[in-house]
């Protein structure tokens, strides 16, 4: 659970919680400390926090919650936002939300990169195919005029799938920086 301590400090002054504690404070704003045996008042009480200028405590409304009751902070924030009437943030259905939005981003990039291996291997196997056939149906002599068909795709089409490779090499490289 959460609380929005700066909401419960708006709503809930020191002087207040003193009061509902049972400690007078004065016209002047000042009152016998709660933490160490006082014949005079020693403690100033504003709005948004409180010294004693015989023992030193000092702090805010959540502090002085803390000190009153003998708590830690985290059990204080509570104390007050009860009394202030600040109900708890529930946040589980926004973390949920960005955890989902996360996980689905990551799973989208997983899946991009995937499609871009499964391309890349694709566009290897082509590349290799067509310099094989490049290296077998090459004319024999210069004076081979009458070229394969397997010779000539290679020729026209091997630039075409080694920019296509290096193309996605790039991409790869990127979606996985972006990670």
């Amino acid at each position: 659970m959460r609380f929005d301590t700066d909401e419960i400090k708006r709503r809930l002054s020191c002087r207040e919680l003193l009061e509902t504690h049972g400690i007078e404070v004065n016209r002047k704003n000042k009152c016998r400390c709660a933490f160490h045996d006082d014949t005079k008042p020693s403690m100033q009480v504003y709005d948004d926090g409180y010294p004693c200028f015989s023992c030193g405590a000092h702090g805010d409304v959540i502090d002085l919650a803390a000190q009153l009751y003998g708590v830690d902070n985290c059990e204080a924030i509570r104390i007050t936002a009860e009394l202030a009437g600040i109900a708890a943030i529930d946040n589980t259905r926004e973390y949920k939300r960005k955890a989902d939005a996360i996980r689905q981003k990551a799973d989208e990039r997983k899946q991009t990169i995937n499609a871009l291996n499964a391309s890349y291997y694709k566009l290897l196997a082509e590349f290799a195919r067509l310099e094989q056939n490049k290296s077998e149906y090459a004319p024999r002599s210069p004076n081979d005029t009458d070229l394969h068909p397997l010779f000539r795709e290679a020729l026209t089409r091997l630039d075409y799938v080694g920019y296509a490779l290096q193309q996605c090499e790039w991409m790869i490289l990127d979606a996985e920086k972006s990670r």
